[in-house]
């Protein structure tokens, strides 16, 4: 696992770690929290936020000293915050959705349409979507305890509204996104977010 977050850019390695945890986990003799606190970070990076806190509060139960509590409410904090702004729509005026939505492009001028397309957040399906193109704006940027992903709140022309996470990003490009920046995404990755946490449940 640390060789991943030091050298690699794919999430195959820590798909293998996962299933090396999970082989470990079968044949333990006793309980061992730093195998579900190293598996919940991978969870929590992978943005599987339901089964990261599932692996804290395991931890935790095994080792209240490990700190997994405070992974456990980081998150459920981030995931309050996203579910909030969604629902809330980042807390734009209408005016001034209205002025940010009528100027994404929906045509994209060198585009090859027969090999890409662009369309609304609704029109993704859970997973890869090769070949479709989302074009939105940064509503604002989403805090967040671990610095990797980076999130931002983004809206579509269509005024749906969704976090977006980025992987391997430089420290400059992020201090040059702002509120209002114009964001093409090729071959998005849709992943749904489930989450339940003393007696809370998210869901976006």
């Amino acid at each position: 696992m640390t060789n991943f977050f030091v050298n690699n850019e794919s999430t195959l390695e820590l798909e293998h770690a996962l299933k090396a945890y999970a082989q470990t986990e079968k044949n333990l003799k006793e309980a061992n929290p730093d195998l579900f606190f190293n598996r919940g970070t991978i969870f929590e990076y992978l943005e599987r936020y339901n089964e990261a806190v599932c692996d804290f509060e395991t931890a935790h139960k095994i080792d209240p000293n490990l700190g997994a509590d405070k992974k456990c409410e980081g998150i459920i904090a981030f995931v309050a915050r996203c579910y909030n702004s969604i629902n809330q729509k980042g807390k734009l005026k209408t005016n001034r959705l209205i002025d940010m939505v009528k100027s994404i492009p929906q045509i994209l001028p060198g585009e090859d349409s027969s090999k890409t397309k662009v369309v609304d957040i609704s029109h993704l399906q859970s997973g890869e979507n090769p070949g479709l193109i989302i074009s939105a704006k940064v509503v604002n940027f989403l805090d967040k305890s671990s610095d990797v992903p980076m999130c931002f709140l983004l809206v579509d022309f269509k005024h749906n509204f969704c976090v977006t996470s980025i992987y391997h990003m430089s420290k400059d490009l992020t201090e040059k996104i702002r509120t209002g920046s114009e964001v093409l995404i090729k071959n998005p990755h849709l992943v749904l977010v489930q989450c339940s946490y003393k007696g809370y449940n998210y869901s976006y």
